[in-house]
């Protein structure tokens, strides 16, 4: 599977680009928002590990767009966040993200994601 990281700490795209490719899949990153809906745009990945709180542009609103545009809307995006604690992670859910994974990250919740999106894009379900 191609996933885009977008994630303005080089720290978490190092390391979740490690976990990625020794998982098989083929990894993008962006710095921010707005890069990672410019390289979205050109590449169609299949999963987007969208962080929240960046500079230029903030991860919320790179979903928006991404969402609006009929060309991306249906490319699945987690955010991927260290604000999902109780409460927020329904919000990010009701906000139009397709999941919510927390930092630090844990591969198992990592891992368990993948599969879950996977599953959607064989399924055809959200």
């Amino acid at each position: 599977m191609k996933v885009l990281i977008v994630d303005d700490v080089a720290e978490n795209l190092q390391l979740l680009s490690r976990i990625l490719h020794a998982e098989g899949h083929s990894v993008l990153t962006a710095e921010n928002g707005r890069q990672g809906v410019r390289l979205a745009n050109a590449e169609f990945p299949e999963l987007i590990l969208m962080d929240i709180e960046m500079p230029v542009m903030n991860g919320e609103d790179a979903m928006k767009i991404l969402k609006a545009d009929p060309a991306t809307a249906n490319i699945q995006i987690v955010a991927c966040t260290g604000l999902a604690l109780g409460g927020d992670k329904e919000m990010f859910l009701r906000n139009g993200f397709d999941g919510v994974i927390g930092k630090p990250v844990r591969l198992e919740e990592l891992l368990g994601m993948i599969e879950m999106v996977v599953g959607r894009q064989q399924g055809g379900r959200r």
